[in-house]
């Protein structure tokens, strides 16, 4: 069964605010990129949606480093 849209939609925001969160409490100068957390977010959710398969997503959001929302 292929989840839906707001499914992963949804999964992919919460941990993106949670683990912006975790890092937010371990760093010296504590700030989340809203910018980045939303674009990480949207191309993670693509990428989960498509099976994981990058070819079919956005480009790689630039500026930013997704790798600590998703792997």
């Amino acid at each position: 069964m292929k989840p839906s849209k707001v499914t992963v939609l949804l999964i992919a925001t919460f941990c993106a605010l949670w683990l912006g969160m975790m890092v937010e409490e371990t760093s010296s100068a504590p700030q989340i990129d809203w910018g980045c957390t939303i674009s990480c977010t949207y191309w993670n959710a693509c990428y989960i949606k498509n099976g994981f398969n990058k070819d079919q997503c956005p480009p790689y959001p630039s500026n930013c480093d997704c790798s600590r929302f998703a792997g």
